[in-house]
């Protein structure tokens, strides 16, 4: 049976929110918590958050930060830096798989000149 736009919308209207955000929601590792200095004036309940976040994602990371007072900056920086390795290192991984196979590309005739591609662009015979 074919679902109209609308019955769509109206069956995303009656989801719940968990599922929802599960749904939606880019996978994420991590969650910061902000302006933690105010959370005992503010009545803020950090286990019911931490309850919450552990139900819709599973596992992610929090890490609870003030910038007033500094606390939890360290563990927010040195997070940082870790992932900026990680990535670092796939770009690098990345960049070594594109140079080999740009070499098997040039070893098997594929690649052309500039020149000879802008020739062909210019006559219309690229492609044939």
């Amino acid at each position: 049976m074919k679902t109209s736009r609308d019955d769509r919308r109206r069956h995303a209207g009656e989801a719940s929110v968990d599922d929802h955000a599960k749904r939606v929601a880019p996978i994420e590792r991590l969650v910061i918590v902000t302006k933690m200095d105010l959370a005992g004036p503010a009545g803020f309940d950090r286990d019911l958050l931490r309850a919450n976040i552990e139900r819709v994602r599973p596992g992610l990371e929090v890490i609870d930060v003030s910038a007033r007072t500094g606390d939890g900056l360290d563990a927010w920086l040195g997070l940082i830096e870790s992932r900026a390795k990680q990535v670092e290192a796939g770009v690098a991984d990345h960049r070594a798989q594109r140079r080999e196979a740009k070499g098997d590309a040039i070893t098997l005739g594929v690649e052309q000149p500039a020149e000879q591609r802008h020739q062909q662009r210019e006559s219309g015979t690229v492609g044939a």
